[in-house]
C-alpha cells in the first residue's frame, strides 16, 4: 500500500472589480465595499486553465481525476489518500505547474501536505489572496475511551460513590 498523503491546493485569480456599498451598523451607515473578478480576472483564469492543461497534460485526468477541478476562477486539488513522493511524475508536473502559477502576477495560492506521521506536515502559500478558508490543515486528537463513566479504581466504586462517602 506504501505511505498515503492528504494533499490539497487551491490556486485562484485574485479579485480586482470593487464595488461600493453601505452598511447599516446598529443605525449607522457606513461606506464599504465587495470585492468581484472582472472580465479581465476571467481571462487570466482561462489563461490559467490553459496552462494547468499543458503543463499537467495526461495527468490532469490519469493521475488526477476526480481530485482536481477548476470553477469561479480557482482551480481546487484534493488528494484524500495519495502517494506524493517528490519523484514521481504527475507530483513533478504538478509542481511545475505550482511553480509557474506563483509567478503570475494577480495569482494566489495555498497547499497543504498531512501524512500518516505525526508532524509529517507541509504548508506552502503565495500571491496577496491565498484561499486559507478552502485549504488547510487541521490537528485533531483520535480518543477511543468513552467519558460518561468515572471510577475510582476500587471494584464497583465510582467517583461519586467516594465522594458520597467523605
Amino acid at each position: 500500500m506504501g505511505y498515503r498523503s492528504e494533499v490539497g491546493a487551491v490556486i485562484s485569480v485574485d479579485r480586482t472589480g470593487k464595488t461600493p456599498i453601505t452598511l447599516d451598523i446598529g443605525g449607522e451607515k457606513r461606506e464599504s465595499f465587495t470585492w468581484h473578478h472582472t472580465d479581465e480576472d476571467k481571462a487570466k483564469f482561462k489563461e490559467l486553465v490553459g496552462k494547468m492543461k499543458l503543463i499537467l497534460g495526461h495527468w490532469v485526468d490519469e493521475s488526477f481525476g476526480e481530485e482536481l477541478g477548476w470553477y469561479d476562477c480557482r482551480i481546487v486539488l484534493h488528494c484524500p489518500h495519495s502517494k506524493w513522493y517528490p519523484d514521481y511524475e504527475d507530483v513533478k508536473a504538478w509542481n511545475r505547474f505550482w511553480e509557474m502559477a506563483s509567478d503570475m502576477e494577480g495569482v494566489s495560492g495555498v497547499f497543504a501536505r498531512s501524512g500518516e506521521e505525526d508532524g509529517d506536515v507541509e504548508y506552502e502559500e503565495f500571491g496577496g489572496e491565498p484561499d486559507y478558508e478552502s485549504c488547510h490543515t487541521v490537528q485533531s486528537i483520535s480518543f477511543s475511551y468513552t467519558t460518561d463513566r468515572r471510577d475510582t479504581g476500587e471494584e464497583g466504586q465510582t467517583t461519586q460513590d467516594a465522594v458520597d462517602k467523605s
